[in-house]
């Protein structure tokens, strides 16, 4: 097989792949190396035909990486929210002080909701003690504090981005005025 360029942006998905088939098979796509061959992630030992379908469906070379059993879900739910495609649209203009049934339909979508699990997860592991999201021209970017520095995170697919902010907006819907207009909320875990 020949080997690709390396893809513009994130690994994703093809769409004969799904979490599910990642999951069952225990493996897990992660980068595509130097070399042009598919590096996958994998927990335990791996069927030699469902690599060759992996790589089939990349048109590529694959080499195996070992990853820790409870590290590749994490890996799973990150490529495959990346993937997840959404119903489109875009949150309502206005101040956001009141979020009407289409931004409640946009935040309550799978992707959004998975992307944001994996977001608070991310910094709960890195011990963060904020989670910064910013609007900017290139799409939305999500950085951690953690300890007192803001380090990058992983930021929301642009088809997703516009959810994740509705459905931060929403969980803010509890808290007080002062909260929503100060930008902040908080979780103890």
């Amino acid at each position: 097989m020949s080997a690709p360029s390396a893809p513009p942006g994130p690994l994703t998905l093809p769409p004969a792949i799904s979490r599910e088939f990642l999951l069952q098979k225990g493996c897990c796509p992660l980068e595509i190396d130097p070399r042009g061959a598919l590096v996958v992630a994998v927990a335990h030992t791996i069927r030699d035909d469902t690599l060759r379908q992996i790589a089939d469906l990349y048109g590529c070379a694959v080499s195996v990486r070992r990853v820790a059993p409870d590290a590749l879900p994490v890996l799973v739910e990150r490529i495959a929210t990346r993937s997840a495609p959404t119903s489109g649209g875009h949150p309502p203009a206005g101040d956001g002080a009141e979020l009407g049934w289409e931004a409640r339909d946009l935040a309550t979508q799978a992707p959004v909701v998975r992307f944001l699990n994996l977001l608070i997860r991310d910094a709960v592991d890195a011990r963060a003690s904020d989670v910064h999201l910013e609007s900017t021209r290139g799409g939305v970017v999500a950085r951690y504090r953690v300890d007192g520095v803001l380090t990058p995170a992983l930021a929301p697919p642009p088809d997703v981005a516009p959810g994740v902010i509705s459905r931060v907006k929403l969980l803010a819907d509890g808290c007080s005025r002062e909260c929503r207009t100060r930008g902040t909320m908080g979780w103890w875990t």
